[in-house]
């Protein structure tokens, strides 16, 4: 099995809110930044009516494979409407990246697995079908990424071997849970007032904002909309302050942070989600909280992060609060 730590630290975060709200009473749960939707495809397995939603397209298509999809699955000829490749070279949409990120060969097919994907009936008329090709060319680009994050080299696998594989990791994602889960592509501001589930799981984005997005997702974001660089912090549209917008002051900040939680009140059950990358500290984001809501408990937990062959830990912080 092909290794790769893109997931790792969500991974980790997700087996831990579970556990956190074992013993607690609920049917639906919405991770409202969903990122790689680990949180929301482990909520899904263990049986809930799981949403999720984010502003990156490459989240939003995770999301719908593996919160969304309970039945499609990428069969073998599949595979080959994306790897139907007859002359390589005439793929220069991410030229731009070789020899940068990626090799002259991988940034030719991942233009070509682009453009097959886009081009097929199959994928355009089935979004679970197309969002399983489009999650396995991510994990492929992350792992050719591994290998080139210190020089540009050759790779144990072939291309299309290495996509294979992926296709079949995320074919083995693929429960049905009897349930009617959504992914959702849109801010999580503009949707949460609408999604009444019982469990609202709230990690958001620091002050930063998409600014603070790690080089993987930016590649992918951009591999999704066919561009080669895309400014993330204007995602956002700017306006009233919403979380996910660049912020150069923790009162504006708090203001934005406060009036997402504001838009949550017809979730029982918050779970929010603290880090010291977050922009505020903890006895910060714990009076906001408590301006709204009692915080029936605290828990803690060191995550790690593998980062450039070595592993950074980063202290994770949970606050549990229910309507009363």
């Amino acid at each position: 099995m092909i290794t790769n730590v893109l997931d790792s630290s969500r991974r980790t975060l997700a087996a831990w809110v579970w556990e956190e709200l074992a013993g607690i009473e609920f049917a639906s749960f919405y991770d409202a930044f969903g990122g790689n939707g680990r949180v929301g495809q482990l909520f899904k397995r263990k049986g809930f009516q799981t949403f999720t939603s984010d502003i990156l397209q490459c989240h939003y298509w995770r999301g719908v494979a593996t919160v969304q999809n309970n039945q499609a699955i990428l069969t073998p000829d599949h595979f080959r409407v994306i790897t139907d490749v007859v002359h390589l070279n005439q793929y220069q949409d991410f030229a731009a990246w070789q020899d940068h990120y990626f090799t002259k060969e991988e940034v030719q097919q991942l233009a070509a697995w682009w453009h097959n994907i886009e081009d097929s009936r199959d994928f355009q008329g089935n979004p679970e079908l197309k969002a399983i090709a489009y999650t396995a060319v991510y994990l492929t680009m992350s792992y050719w990424l591994q290998f080139n994050q210190m020089y540009l080299q050759s790779k144990p696998l072939p291309a299309t071997e290495v996509l294979k594989h992926y296709v079949q990791v995320v074919n083995n994602w693929v429960i049905d849970n009897q349930m009617p889960n959504m992914a959702y592509y849109t801010d999580a501001t503009l949707l949460i007032e609408q999604l009444p589930a019982d469990v609202i799981f709230i990690n958001p984005p620091s002050m930063q904002g998409f600014r603070d997005t790690n080089r993987k997702t930016e590649l992918a974001e951009c591999w999704t909309r066919r561009v080669t660089q895309i400014n993330l912090s204007g995602l956002v549209p700017s306006g009233e302050p919403r979380l996910g917008q660049t912020f150069e002051d923790e009162m504006t900040y708090v203001s934005a942070l406060s009036g997402f939680l504001d838009r949550c009140t017809n979730s029982r059950i918050w779970v929010i989600a603290h880090s010291d990358r977050l922009g505020i500290t903890l006895p910060q984001l714990e009076s906001i909280v408590e301006e709204r809501r009692s915080i029936w408990k605290r828990a803690s937990f060191d995550v790690p992060f593998p980062i450039a062959g070595e592993t950074i830990t980063d202290r994770e912080t949970l606050l549990f609060a229910v309507a009363e």
